[in-house]
């Protein structure tokens, strides 16, 4: 009897340990986000450098609790809204376009927003890079669309 209630324990402590594993990396790349801004230095399509670089704002926020959103902003060329979510034990990053009202002032960022809407396998992520692939962009798919950040 007291073997099938250490066994028990012991598989217990274990499910908790790796459920909590399996959360943590998706904490962990969230954490570096959430409040935080980072500098969009490369994006390519198929391999041909794509000419404008936002700098994204992500808001500060609980992943688990609510949607998180940020702001996308091109130097003088306006603001977009977007959504974002890192998911997958943080193999995976999904940015969506959420801006609602698009102006002569904003177009420009709505436009960046909206096209590179869309599921990134995460490739390289760390406190200061982030690196972004994707065959699924809204106004790209099927092309293989890289995006890299650097923490402001």
């Amino acid at each position: 009897m007291k073997n099938n209630k250490l066994y028990t324990f012991v598989l217990l402590i274990l499910t908790v340990a790796i459920i909590g594993g399996a959360c943590n990396k998706t904490k962990q790349h969230s954490k570096w986000l959430t409040g935080e801004t980072w500098l969009v230095y490369e994006v390519s399509i198929d391999g041909a450098p794509f000419g404008l670089l936002p700098k994204l704002t992500f808001d500060d926020c609980d992943i688990y609790d609510e949607i998180c959103f940020g702001t996308l902003q091109i130097e003088n060329d306006g603001v977009a809204n977007f959504a974002w979510q890192v998911r997958e034990k943080g193999s995976i990053f999904e940015l969506s376009d959420q801006t609602e009202n698009v102006n002569e002032s904003n177009e420009e960022a709505v436009t960046f927003c909206s096209s590179f809407s869309g599921i990134y396998n995460v490739n390289k992520a760390d406190k200061k890079s982030l690196e972004l692939e994707s065959n699924n962009c809204k106004r790209y798919p099927g092309k293989k669309v890289i995006v890299k950040l650097s923490k402001e």
